[in-house]
């Protein structure tokens, strides 16, 4: 290895070098101070973590700052560090330094007063906001020299200060002073100090904070030991005055125990009055001094003198008094402690408020107020008398305790009367609560009997309609609503439509029935909710939330609380049950609507059922209807052949055929040749148009032929249209159909022989219709029989032509005489009385008195018929009354049988009559209505029966006797009257029968059957008055019928049992001629306006031989019988000037009971309320016109005791002796008849010639008693039909 060579040196050299050296030098040291600076910044943290440790160890700042001091100035290696605090108030002028730690070589600062302007002055705001002011060396700054002055004084050199701030205060400085020599601070030095003191400023802020808390701590300590001892003192108060509950005591001893334990001179409790006076109530003093209460007794306004001055303003204080205005307001609200006076003389008192003080001996108080709850109650006055009083807070809060304790007791005991009156008034609301719940237990019950009682009646029928208006009847009126109804979607609609079918309304609210409704958003909105079991209730429709149009649609119908629960048939909402009030709003109760669900639930049920029952009914109809339709067929088949009548078959046929398939037309058409033709038969409903009066001929033609061709009619095959507009039709045929409001029709051809005669139609208006097979097969049948029934009715037209030609001048006389008939109503009456005067006269000719007689009859017959009319009339006005007399039904019976046993005898028809043994002969009830039903219904039957038989049976069906026995000492029975019983009537005959579907004609007034009709006889009266007159006798009647059996008339009536003594003797028909001889002479009055009815009975009177005067009104009447005095008077009801009531009972008036006169009515009306009305007004009897002569003489016999002369009694002797020798078996003679007048002859001879029985033998009962014998003949004769012996003889006189 080789030496190193030596360095020369050199001046060029050296310079260079000595730079190089001196920067690597340089560079040395700054690696030297930045390694020695890391541990010095570790030990910074280390230090201000101890710092920050003993802070948060301690809350003593002595201690605090003591070791902060120490750290920093070790760390820092200054020459001291201290605290220095400035005094508060001075403005940051004055302070001094309260901890430092300095070196021993330098002076110490610690509790040197340092006074400095100019920092108050130049550098306060630096330190406010947390700035560090650093010095390297004081001497070199350009500091103020009192201040450079002040920091040489403690030998400062250099200087670095942060601000001790306390929250935003600034409290103090932190000093680090270097005093051996300048110092240069570092940035790292200048942090930490200032993080020093941050949290030496938190540590002040503890301190004080620490501070507060245990200066609270003592006060509350001084406060607590005060407190135990006052309320020591109050608790044996308290507790003295919760002893009692009697307000006295305890005012007396809390006066008594405060007045000691203050010692004051008086104590006193005060009470309010409602006008803020009052009165002292209790007091305790001490000797010497007056008694306020004594003084009170003695002057009413000493207690309310201080009221007016100032207490009242207790109840809302606004004084302010001195114990308020030296606390602020102390721990007191104002209302607990109102008034508190040192001195009464120095609180600036009113001069009416200190005489009041005075005359309570008063120069100190305390007042406290006594609350009842929050009402001002009264006072708790305390008094101190002698001198001026310093009332300490311990004092007043004491009051304040008492004063509450006090209106504690005093609410105590108001609430002890408040209890004790609540307690009673817990008893009544108890006692209600329970009577309440006893009746609403009564009402659920109830409620629950109402619930099955509907379920009940809902379940008692399956008819929905019924179903429906029970349960809003019934749910109505549990309710109490205004309005019950059930609410029925339209099917398929989606609940967008339906309307009411069934509802129940309290009067005076709308009806809803039948009302349709349209609400799209019920449909949208809520429909799905209600199977659900969505309820609506609505106690208010206003108050509802209701949309606007909702609303107006519930007010239309009045509604003002509405209750909606879902009607569900299965799972689909059906409808609605709706529950209304009207007249006000309502809050509907929970067992309302559970009750109202429950309801529903049932209807729910029922409709379940009813769609059950419905789809059964439509099978069973289904069936019903093709077996209807089957024997309806058999039933139109039938009578097509049970007459030849073309017209009454096309009738009959349409008829049934329309009524059978229930369309609305069917019709029969003709064609007249290949292009044209007619219809000649239709049954419609009655709104449709008579097609016979179509006008377009020629379209129905083509209706009927262009479409289908006439070959499809030729072959024998329908026409079947569903609907037109699905038909290949031509517009025209269109318009035609549409015209008649044909939408569907069936057309089938109709064949006599071999030739397409014409068409059955049936149509359908209404709408489309598809036509059943059935229906097609039944029309089709019904033509084929037509077919028939035509060919047979032309071959009877051609046999019955010659026939009905030769009746037509018969047939045409017949409706002459029947129309002519009617005209007679007017005079009947004259025409009849004049009559019968006449046939009394025997002048006449034997041609004028078979005149006369011709006219009788006629007559007679016209009155019949008007009495039929008369007696319906009664029956509609529903003015028919009951006559009933005690009669003899047996013979009854046998007139009846007697009278049309020649009539069913002529006819070969066998009349038979059967009576019970048990039937009464002596009944009470009315003979002529009886006798009339028996006439009309033995009478039809015979009519209408060509073969067999007529039959009437009578029994008694039941019969009431009633006895009751009492079990008495004597054990003997008690009868009682018997009830009435019942008689049973049944008519048989062999006739034709009825059709069931006319048997409800029988019973309408003017209406016949077909077989009445083909009978061109009677007036259609004849059963609809029986009906009547049975049902006023306490039965009914009824029919059965058989197409060709027969039919069975069966009628029964009630009635009373009668005694053979009461049965009246028939009236004797004979012809009165005069009055027997030996008897007054009576005067008789006619009173009458019009002049024919009054000169009948004028001259009917007159020619008897009484003594007769006329007047043609009630006035005439009046005078006449004052006057003349009349034996009777016959007075019509109805006349000009004055009637017949009035003169009645002016002419009563007027007369006596001697001289009263007789007076009988006479008036064409016969209802009771006229009889009634004249026999009110004073009339003895009541005739009816027209009336016959034996009547009037009659009456006139039985009020004036009269006897007449008769006809019969002035026959010649020797044809009496003749008729004594005539017995039965004699043949007829000319001596026989000639004692009859010759137009009783002369119609007798019509009679037996025309073959009309039933009035031969009424001629026969007209022969009078004398001439029984003859009567015998006669009627022997035509029991036999030896009608040519009677005619021999009737002709031989005929033509004398």
């Amino acid at each position: 290895m080789s030496e190193p060579e030596p360095i020369s040196s050199n001046k060029e050299t050296e310079a260079p070098l000595i730079q190089e050296l001196e920067t690597l030098r340089k560079r040395v040291l700054q690696l030297e101070k930045a390694k020695s600076t890391e541990p010095y910044q570790v030990a910074q943290q280390k230090a201000l973590f101890a710092v920050i440790s003993k802070i948060r160890e301690s809350l003593d700042l002595d201690s605090i700052f003591k070791s902060t001091a120490i750290e920093v100035r070790q760390l820092l290696n200054a020459d001291r560090v201290g605290m220095y605090r400035f005094d508060p108030d001075s403005q940051y002028q004055r302070g001094e330094f309260v901890s430092e730690d300095v070196l021993p070589n330098f002076r110490s600062a610690l509790s040197a007063k340092i006074k400095d302007h100019c920092f108050g002055e130049h550098y306060i705001n630096y330190y406010f906001y947390g700035k560090i002011w650093a010095a390297d060396d004081i001497y070199t700054l350009p500091l103020p020299r009192c201040y450079a002055q002040m920091l040489s004084q403690f030998q400062i050199r250099a200087n670095l200060v942060a601000p001790l701030l306390k929250g935003e205060n600034l409290w103090g400085l932190l000093c680090i002073h270097q005093c051996s020599s300048p110092r240069e601070w570092q940035e790292s030095e200048m942090e930490f100090v200032r993080q020093i003191a941050t949290h030496l400023g938190v540590a002040l802020q503890h301190a004080e904070f620490v501070k507060k808390l245990q200066m609270q701590s003592e006060y509350l300590t001084q406060a607590v030991n005060q407190a135990v001892e006052r309320e020591k003192a109050v608790a044996a108060i308290i507790n003295k005055i919760r002893q009692s509950l009697q307000l006295d005591t305890i005012f007396t001893t809390t006066t008594q125990e405060v007045r000691q334990l203050l010692k004051a001179d008086r104590v006193v409790i005060y009470r309010f009055n409602a006008d803020w006076s009052g009165e002292f109530l209790v007091e305790s003093k001490a000797e010497g001094w007056k008694s306020l209460i004594e003084e009170q007794k003695y002057d009413p306004q000493f207690g309310a003198n201080i009221s007016q001055c100032s207490l009242k303003y207790l109840a809302t204080p606004y004084v302010t008094d001195s114990y308020l205005q030296e606390t602020q307001g102390g721990d007191f609200t104002r209302g607990e402690v109102f008034r508190v006076c040192d001195n009464i003389y120095k609180a600036n008192f009113s001069t009416c408020y200190i005489q009041a003080l005075e005359r309570y001996e008063a120069q100190a108080y305390a007042i406290i107020a006594i609350y009842q709850g929050k009402q001002l109650w009264g006072l708790l006055a305390v008094y101190q008398n002698q001198s001026a009083r310093h009332w300490e807070t311990s004092e007043i809060k004491f009051l304040v305790q008492i004063g509450g304790q006090l209106g504690v007791a005093i609410q105590q005991a108001e609430l002890l009367a408040q209890t004790e009156k609540q307690k009673r008034d817990l008893e009544t609301i108890l006692a209600d609560e329970l009577r309440r719940q006893a009746e609403s237990l009564v009402e659920e019950a109830e409620r629950e009997r109402a619930l099955a009682q509907v379920i009940d009646k809902i379940r008692r029928t399956l008819d929905i309609n019924t179903i429906f208006q029970t349960a809003t009847s019934e749910l109505r009126q549990l309710l109490n609503a205004d309005r019950v109804a059930v609410f029925q979607f339209e099917p398929n609609s989606y609940w967008n439509y339906g309307k009411f079918v069934s509802e129940n309304v309290l009067f005076p609210f709308c009806s809803v029935l039948e009302t349709e409704i349209e609400d799209h958003c019920f449909g949208a909105r809520f429909a799905q909710n209600y199977p659900l079991g969505h309820v609506l209730v609505l106690p208010d429709i206003y108050q509802g939330d209701l949309t606007d149009c909702y609303v107006q649609l519930l007010a239309q119908f009045q509604i003002k609380a509405n209750l909606v629960i879902a009607l569900l048939q299965g799972d689909e909402l059906w409808g609605l049950l709706c529950i209304h009030q009207c007249s006000t709003p309502r809050q509907w109760q929970k067992k309302e609507i559970e009750f109202v669900r429950k309801i529903a639930v049932q209807l729910g049920v029922a409709l379940q059922q009813a769609e059950l029952l419905t789809q059964a009914q439509k099978r069973s109809e289904e069936q019903a209807k093709v077996a209807e339709q089957e024997r309806a067929l058999a039933r139109v088949i039938d009578r097509i052949r049970q007459t030849l009548d073309i017209d009454t078959i096309f009738s009959a046929t349409t008829q049934e055929v329309r009524q059978i398939l229930q369309c609305d037309r069917v019709v029969v058409y003709r064609f007249i040749s290949d292009r044209r033709g007619e219809f000649i038969f239709e049954s419609k409903l009655s709104c449709g148009i008579p097609l016979e009066q179509a006008e377009h001929k020629n379209l129905w033609l083509e209706t009927h032929f262009k479409y289908p061709k006439i070959d499809q009619y030729q072959n024998h095959q329908p026409l079947i249209i569903d609907d037109i507009f699905n038909a290949p039709l031509s517009p025209s045929t269109l318009k035609v159909l549409q015209q008649f409001q044909i939408r569907a029709y069936i057309l089938v051809p109709v064949f006599v022989g071999e030739i397409l005669w014409g068409l059955l139609g049936a149509y359908q208006h209404t709408s489309s219709r598809h036509w059943q097979p059935r229906e097609v097969s039944l029309l089709t049948q019904v033509a084929n029989q037509l077919g028939v029934a035509i060919q047979q009715a032309k071959l009877l037209a051609q046999l019955k032509e010659a026939k009905d030609t030769a009746d037509a001048a018969n047939h045409a006389k017949s409706e002459f005489l029947a129309n002519m008939s009617h005209e007679l109503r007017t005079p009947l009456n004259a025409i009849l009385g004049f009559t019968q005067i006449l046939a009394k006269h025997s002048g006449l000719s034997s041609v004028q008195q078979e005149y006369l007689r011709i006219i009788e009859r006629s007559g007679e017959h016209l009155l019949d018929l008007i009495n039929d009319v008369l007696e319906m009339s009664k029956i509609e006005a529903g003015r028919l009354t009951l006559n009933e007399t005690s009669f003899d039904l047996y013979r009854l019976l046998n007139n009846l049988q007697e009278m049309l046993e020649l009539k069913a005898e002529m006819k070969g028809l066998n009349l038979i009559f059967e009576r019970d043994q048990n039937v009464p002969q002596y009944i009470k009830t009315d003979e002529s209505k009886l006798r009339q039903v028996l006439i009309n219904l033995l009478g039809n039957a015979i009519k209408f029966t060509e073969v067999g038989c007529v039959i009437l049976r009578v029994k008694q069906d039941t019969i009431f006797p009633k006895s009751i026995t009492t079990e008495a000492q004597n054990s003997e029975p008690i009868d009682v009257l018997p009830e009435p019983i019942k008689i049973t009537f049944e008519v048989e005959d062999t006739g034709p029968g009825i059709a069931s579907e006319e048997i409800d004609l029988l019973f309408e007034a003017f209406a016949q059957t077909e077989t009445g009709r083909k009978s061109k006889e009677g007036t259609g009266l004849g059963l609809p008055i029986s009906q009547q007159f049975v049902q006023m006798m306490g039965g009914n009647i009824t029919v059965n019928s058989l197409l060709g059996t027969g039919t069975w008339v069966k009628f029964f009536i009630k009635t009373g049992l009668a005694d053979h003594c009461d049965i009246q003797p028939q009236l004797s028909k004979k012809s009165v001629v005069g009055l027997v001889a030996g008897q007054p002479t009576y005067r008789i009055l006619i009173v009458e306006d019009a002049v024919e009815n009054r000169q009948v009975l004028v001259e009917l009177l007159s020619t008897t031989g009484f003594e007769v005067r006329e007047a043609l009104n009630g006035q005439e009447a009046v005078e006449l019988s004052l006057s003349w005095q009349p034996h009777l008077i016959w007075m019509d009801m109805r006349m000009p000037i004055m009637d017949g009531i009035e003169a009645t009972r002016r002419i009563r008036a007027n007369s006596t009971s001697e001289n009263s006169p007789i007076i009988i009515a006479l008036t064409a009306n016969a209802f009771k309320e006229e009889r009634a009305q004249v026999l009110q007004a004073g009339c003895d009897d009541f005739v009816s016109k027209p009336f016959q002569d034996h009547i009037i003489f009659e009456k006139m016999a039985k009020y004036l005791g009269l006897e007449y002369e008769y006809a019969d009694s002035q026959t010649p002797s020797y044809l009496n002796s003749h008729l004594e020798r005539i017995s039965p078996s004699e043949d007829l003679t000319l001596d026989c008849l000639v004692l009859m007048p010759p137009a009783w002859i002369q119609e007798f001879h019509e009679a037996v010639l025309c073959t009309q029985e039933k009035r031969v033998f009424e001629l026969i009962q007209e022969i009078p008693e004398s001439y029984s014998a003859l009567a015998l003949i006669l009627k022997k004769l035509a029991d036999e039909f030896q009608f040519d012996q009677i005619l021999a003889v009737t002709e031989t006189l005929i033509l004398k």
